[in-house]
């Protein structure tokens, strides 16, 4: 009794906090909350190199990541909120996700990645139609609202969430060496 009146606490708790919070837009909360990690943990082996997958991508998952839309919020001088790297639009963690002219080849050749692991034509033209699903299935593909698109398996959410982890790292760290480099 008292495990179920403490779950049923943090995971109102939880929910209420990630509705008042945009930057958790993508986020889901597991149920139950307590004693069940989030996908993005339950993906990850015990080795060094993924748990440092891990921890990047859950930057942008909570939207913690600081990109430019974000200086420029919380920089007193003048910081422009457009992409350094491509300059055509604000970069947001779906900007820079989702649409980043100099992140194509890479979103390109990942994008494969992610149909083999779907293995379903539709599905996948479904998601890459979609700006928000995609987003959504980069960030949290156990999020609920995928359910009415996109049904998958256990090992589906898996092989997508350690895919994302990837793609995710791939990005930031070209983003960083484009950046320095400049």
């Amino acid at each position: 009794m008292f495990k179920k009146a403490s779950n049923d606490y943090w995971e109102n708790t939880w929910r209420q906090e990630l509705a008042t919070k945009s930057t958790m837009k993508y986020l889901q909360v597991q149920h139950p909350v307590v004693d069940n990690p989030h996908n993005l943990w339950k993906s990850t082996r015990p080795k060094q190199h993924e748990v440092q997958r891990a921890e990047i991508k859950a930057r942008p998952i909570t939207g913690t990541f600081i990109l430019q839309t974000n200086a420029m919020k919380f920089n007193k001088s003048e910081v422009s909120a457009t992409c350094k790297l491509c300059g055509s639009d604000d970069e947001t963690r779906e900007h820079l996700l989702g649409s980043c002219s100099a992140f194509s080849q890479i979103r390109e050749e990942n994008l494969t990645r992610l149909k083999a692991i779907l293995s379903n034509d539709n599905i996948f033209t479904t998601i890459t139609q979609d700006s928000g699903m995609l987003i959504q299935i980069i960030l949290d593909c156990t999020h609920s609202s995928l359910k009415d698109h996109v049904i998958l398996s256990r090992d589906q959410e898996t092989d997508i969430e350690r895919w994302s982890q990837a793609y995710c790292e791939r990005l930031i760290t070209h983003r960083a060496q484009i950046i320095s480099s400049k």
